[in-house]
Parts: structure tokens; C-alpha cells; sequence
């Protein structure tokens, strides 16, 4: 599950998050003919998903008889992306191919990057984030700073993260040339707790990797939270993580165990229904789903109580596990959305090597449905909002953030 979740022995597992695709790059060694295996994907990934009907038969069809334009000398990196546009055609979030070091990304939070989040404002192309320890970081550049040139040409949010080189940045009014290279970084996605006033905070929460969630970091954490009356949950930017972290998260919200939804086989042929443990370990947490065709998802006891108000921002970054705890905090305890719909991605991802293709490769196929108790399906639709946010340029260019300001305002 994403949600970080699943694995066992030769599994892999988790969500996903729409991720940029950069196999150009990719080093492999062929272990196999290659339209053998393109054959085999598309077959396994009919086997696997958790899709039924015509409109997959006709898929797979079509996948397979694609597979015979495979030649000896197709390189993988075609082959990864043509599949990859295949797969695009079902519809279907985490869904994909992923070389290795987007599957460190994701994981681990590791990649090669200048460390550089950046989005476009009223025409222009602000830094909301730079990322601790990262050749940014180093160089200078800091949230609000406005991306005027990358190497003499416009930039984009991908070039700003990936590109080596000169960077014209506009800050009050002035344009400074920096040089920036790419360097292996490490992202800390830890949660943070940032006071405002005395009764109001943020919470950001970047992941639900697991690592973040240990119960006696996270009870910490709650802690430090009872202090304050009102709190805005930032999942902006949040691809998901693990199911068991994210009902964790929901638990001391709740204030007592809530069955706030289920993960549903459509082709299973099992008829046992279990209730996902309060178990971090992506092992354990693989074998309830292998054994039933329906997993409850309730929070838990024990994670104390927080009695105060809540306001959440999602954004189209929000995606998986952290679509379910929006969702769940909307419907459980009457928290506000704000911000713009969230990425509508919440599948259960299970993930494999595909050593055929090369070390170190990855497939994700999406194995099962999430479902509110209500009946109500993110996948698609995502998490709705009650208030549509936008970000102001002037703001962020004196390192407000726009988002968070109007929030306190609507609280």
C-alpha cells in the first residue's frame, strides 16, 4: 500500500505519487529479449490490478501486440517509457515504472537535485522551498525568491530541480546571478510544528514515511501539540507514505478508535474480512491484505487526545495517504479544507523489481481500492476543498506564504 505499506520477500511496496519520468538517463543491462518481457509486464500487470472487465481485456490486447515492435536493439529506456504510456491509457494511479533512483526518491527520500521546490505565481516562477543541506541552500537562494533565467532561457519547476548552472534571481527588485549544481541531498520530511500565536500553529507534514510516525516520536509530537487551540494541517506537497502512519496521525484527532474507511480486492475470491494492526512493518501489514478480499482501516487507542480546531491546505501535490487523512478529518471532526483538489491518487501500489530490465528497476500495480466508510472514492475526484486558496506574488516575494495567512484569516 502506499501508501508505503506492503512487502514481503521480493516485494516492494507503496503508493505513488505522480512522479516525473526521467529515463533517458537510465543505465541498464538486458537480462532477457525484451519483447518477451514487454509481454510478460503487460500480462502480470492484467493479472495483478484491480481492474475487471472489457475495457482490460481490450488493454491487454493491445499491450501485448505492442510488445512485437520490440526489437533486439530497443533500448530500455524506450521500453520503460513506451509501457509507461500504456499504462497511462487505464487511468490508474500508481500505475508505473520507476528506475532506481526515483524509487530512492520516494523511499528514502533521497535523489540528485539542487534542492529547489518551485512554483509559478501571476506569470513568475517563485522558490517555495529549499531543501536543508542542498546545493541551493549553500548557494543562497531561500522561499519567495522569483527564478528569472536557468542557463540564459525561462525555467520551469523540473528545471529548477534537476538543472546545473546559472540562475538569474530576482529578490527585492534586483537580479543576482548564482551558480548552482545538482548534489545528492536527503529531503527531511519530518512533521513541524510552527507557532503562530499562542493558540494557533501550523503542522506541516510533509510524508508519511514510516520513520516519521515511530509511536513515541509521534506521541512527542502530540505533546507539543495540546498546547495550542487552533491547528492547520499543511499537506501541501504530501505524496502519501504508509496507511498504518496515517491512521497514527488521524488517532489522537479522533480521540477514540474510528472505522474511517476500508481497502476493497474487486478480484479476490477470498471472503474474510480483517482490520489493518497498529504495525508500521510493511511485512506484517502485506499479509492481512493477502488474506482477505476487505481491510478495515480504524484508528487507534492510545495516542492521547487533541481537542483543538482544524483547517487543513491541500493542494494538487497532496496525494494517497495524505488524501485519506484530509478526508477523514473532514468527515470526522468537521475540519475545513482549504487550498485547491488534491491529487485524486489513492490506490493500494504494490511494488516489484523487475530485474529483466535492468538492477534496481520497479513496478507499481495498483491492487486494491480505497473507500471512505461512507462510500466515498478519492481516486479520481480527490479531496474537495470548502475554500479555494491563491498565492500572491507580492506576498511570497516578502516570504509570506499566502496560503497560510488567508488560512489563519478564515479560522
Amino acid at each position: 500500500m502506499d501508501s508505503s505499506l506492503f512487502k514481503k520477500p521480493g516485494w516492494i511496496p507503496g503508493f505513488l505519487f505522480f512522479v516525473l519520468c526521467l529515463y533517458l538517463g537510465m543505465t541498464v543491462v538486458r537480462k532477457h529479449p525484451p519483447g518477451n518481457t514487454y509481454a510478460k509486464i503487460c500480462t502480470f500487470v492484467n493479472d495483478r490490478i484491480y481492474m475487471q472487465g472489457e475495457k482490460l481485456v481490450s488493454w491487454s490486447r493491445g499491450c501485448v501486440k505492442r510488445s512485437e515492435l520490440v526489437k533486439e536493439d530497443t533500448p530500455v529506456a524506450a521500453i520503460v517509457e513506451d509501457l509507461n504510456d500504456q499504462f497511462s491509457i487505464l487511468h490508474a494511479s500508481h500505475l508505473s515504472i520507476y528506475s532506481p533512483q526515483e524509487s530512492r526518491r520516494v523511499w528514502q527520500g533521497e535523489s540528485k537535485e539542487t534542492g529547489i521546490e518551485s512554483q509559478y505565481v501571476d506569470g513568475e516562477l517563485v522558490i517555495f522551498k529549499v531543501h536543508k543541506n542542498s546545493p541551493a541552500e549553500r548557494a543562497g537562494l531561500r522561499m519567495g525568491d522569483v527564478i528569472y533565467r536557468i542557463n540564459d532561457d525561462l525555467g520551469t519547476p523540473e528545471l529548477a530541480e534537476k538543472t546545473s548552472g546559472k540562475y538569474l534571481i530576482l529578490r527585492q527588485k534586483k537580479i543576482t546571478e548564482y551558480k548552482i549544481s545538482t548534489g545528492d541531498i536527503k529531503r527531511e520530511e519530518d512533521p513541524q510544528i510552527i507557532p503562530l500565536t499562542a493558540k494557533t500553529a501550523v503542522f506541516k507534514v510533509p510524508s508519511f514515511r514510516a520513520e516519521y510516525f515511530e509511536k513515541e516520536k509521534w506521541l512527542s509530537q502530540v505533546s507539543e501539540l495540546k498546547k495550542y487551540q487552533k491547528i492547520i494541517v499543511d499537506l501541501r506537497g504530501n505524496l502519501g507514505g504508509n496507511f498504518v502512519a496515517g491512521l497514527r496521525f488521524l488517532s489522537p484527532f479522533m480521540c477514540s478508535p474510528q472505522d474511517i474507511g476500508y481497502l476493497w480486492k474487486p478480484k479476490s475470491k477470498l471472503k474474510k474480512e480483517m482490520t489493518l494492526p497498529d504495525d508500521l512493518n510493511d511485512e506484517n501489514q502485506i499479509v492481512v491484505l493477502d488474506q482477505s478480499f476487505l481491510v478495515r482501516l480504524w484508528t487507534f487507542e492510545d495516542y492521547d487526545c487533541l481537542a483543538a480546531s482544524v483547517a487543513v491546505l491541500v493542494d494538487s501535490g497532496s496525494a494517497s495517504t495524505s488524501e485519506m487523512v484530509a478526508q477523514a478529518l473532514k468527515d470526522y471532526i468537521g475540519a475545513k479544507i482549504f487550498g485547491s483538489a488534491s491529487a485524486g491518487q489513492l490506490l493500494v501500489g504494490v511494488w516489484y523489481p523487475v530485474p529483466e530490465l535492468a538492477d534496481g528497476v520497479k513496478i507499481s500495480v495498483p491492487e486494491a481500492l480505497y473507500q471512505t466508510r461512507r462510500g466515498h472514492k478519492i481516486e479520481g475526484p480527490g479531496v474537495q476543498v470548502d475554500k479555494v486558496l491563491y498565492y500572491h506574488l507580492s506576498e511570497m516575494e516578502n516570504g509570506e506564504d499566502s496560503w497560510i495567512k488567508k488560512a489563519v484569516q478564515l479560522f
